[in-house]
């Protein structure tokens, strides 16, 4: 993982492992992280990817920081589109995180419009 080339089959099957996770399969979650975070640092992944990590982080209880640093990232990779961003924010408060989008938008430096 952390030297071959990352390709369409790697991010196929860490997709696959996410919303497996999601659904309720029992995995090592630190062992998840890890392989996400060593293919991640390899090669910047797509939006969507680092907004499931954050999922992941964050239904995985293992840190509101990285979660929020996702989310920013994604936000990034979208091109800093604004609707991607209100994507993630209703996602956030339909998941009773309020505090997490205060969060995210003082991590981008932007007023919050949160409501």
């Amino acid at each position: 993982m952390h030297s071959n080339p990352v390709g369409v089959q790697e991010n196929a099957a860490i997709d696959s492992l996410l919303r497996q996770y999601m659904d309720g399969l029992p995995i090592d979650v630190h062992q998840l992280d890890k392989t996400i975070a060593t293919l991640f640092a390899r090669r910047p992944p797509a939006p969507n990817a680092w907004a499931s990590y954050g999922d992941f982080l964050l239904h995985a209880d293992l840190d509101e920081d990285r979660a929020v640093e996702c989310y920013a990232r994604a936000f990034s990779a979208s091109g800093y589109d604004m609707g991607y961003l209100q994507r993630i924010v209703q996602a956030l408060e339909g998941r009773d995180k309020a505090e997490l989008v205060q969060r995210l938008y003082l991590r981008l430096n932007l007023p919050d419009n949160s409501s």
